[in-house]
């Protein structure tokens, strides 16, 4: 039996992981 989950985290800031720049190739290419 697997443990429940007891922790969730969310990265909004760009501060765990640098998703700004992946973000801005996603903006452009929709042409946003």
């Amino acid at each position: 039996m697997t443990a429940p989950i007891e922790l969730v985290i969310f990265d909004c800031d760009g501060v765990l992981v640098d998703s700004e720049r992946i973000a801005a190739r996603v903006h452009a290419s929709l042409g946003a």
